[in-house]
């Protein structure tokens, strides 16, 4: 999936003799073939005129809005012309507890796995940098999962989890950029504005898999179904957060490829400058195309962006079983069933 990423702050985004044009104060920063773009992600202040979307959407290239601060605040995509059959399978299995159940506990295994893979690469390298009773900690709630008979035990494995884990995470980060623990939305300082920036492009990404697959990205299991909270994409980047996003700002941060004078602060909390933007990018795009772990991957030899985009092929797949199962008036899972 070729991605074109308009990051700089007052920017234009043009069409010249079939050349998408990154040009800002008459200086031409990036140029690439309109052929070649899968996609194109508008970050923060950047202009793009109306016939340019439109055109766009016309050759099937999405164009999706992100903030500085993490968000992501929509995007223009052409009508759907695939299947109904696993969007409805989606609803059958939100409507049933025993189905969702088990979808939300495949989530919340799979995001304690993640943080369990990333502790242990980094204790690899710098074993007096991790307190190995916290992976003793994450292997105990990931093992209890199983014993977990609603959502509310889920989340408070999952939140029990994530306590530990980002205590280990601000260990592993250098005392020039100190980490005050992992905050959310409306971060103050900038290692948590640049997880919710990465976050952000994960999200944006998994958006496009899912729709690809004929999935709802707004219909998810373990993230309770919002208006403007795409859940299911939600769900789907639990690991992907901790094995993308957070090995690769913890790169940065230790490299320090990441300065505190590449953050500003607003009323609004703290945003990443153009340079950090553009290395998250970089870093996020490089990270995508390394080797998955063999259990996301289903011990297959392929990338995360690909273990990503096949997981929801996987999820379309049990999606239209289970409505295929519905109409026989049969439970939505079978015995044999494995969540995607």
């Amino acid at each position: 999936m070729a991605v074109l990423y308009v990051a700089s702050q007052g920017a234009s985004l043009r069409l010249d003799a079939g050349r998408l044009v990154v040009r800002k104060e008459e200086q031409t920063l990036a140029v690439a073939h309109l052929p070649l773009v899968d996609a194109v992600a508008l970050v923060g202040r950047v202009n793009v005129t109306t016939p340019l979307v439109l055109r766009l959407l016309r050759r099937g290239v999405v164009v999706s809005c992100l903030g500085r601060d993490g968000r992501f605040r929509g995007r223009f995509a052409p009508p759907l012309l695939e299947s109904v059959f696993p969007r409805l399978g989606q609803a059958t299995c939100l409507a049933n507890p025993v189905a969702r159940l088990l979808l939300a506990r495949s989530v919340v295994a799979r995001k304690i796995e993640a943080m369990i893979d990333v502790l242990e690469r980094f204790a690899g390298n710098h074993p007096s940098r991790v307190d190995r009773s916290i992976l003793q900690k994450l292997a105990a709630h990931r093992d209890s999962l199983d014993r977990c008979q609603g959502l509310d035990a889920l989340r408070g494995v999952e939140g029990a989890a994530a306590a530990a884990y980002f205590k280990a995470f601000g260990d592993m980060t250098p005392p020039t950029l100190p980490f005050p623990g992992r905050t959310g939305r409306g971060a103050r300082d900038p290692i948590n504005a640049l997880l919710n920036f990465a976050y952000a492009l994960l999200v944006n990404e998994a958006i496009a898999a899912i729709e690809a697959a004929s999935l709802d990205p707004w219909c998810g299991f373990y993230h309770e179904p919002r208006t403007g909270r795409p859940s299911l994409a939600l769900d789907l980047i639990e690991p992907y957060r901790h094995v993308v996003a957070d090995r690769f700002v913890l790169t940065l941060l230790n490299k320090r490829r990441i300065r505190p004078d590449m953050f500003h602060q607003t009323s609004r909390g703290a945003r990443l400058r153009d340079a950090a933007c553009r290395r998250c990018i970089e870093s996020y795009e490089q990270a995508m195309f390394r080797k998955a772990p063999a259990w996301l991957a289903r011990n297959k030899d392929i990338c995360l962006r690909e273990a990503l985009w096949r997981t929801c092929e996987r999820l379309a797949g049990f999606m239209r079983r289970a409505w295929e199962r519905q109409k026989k008036g049969q439970a939505p899972l079978g015995r044999s069933e494995e969540a995607a």
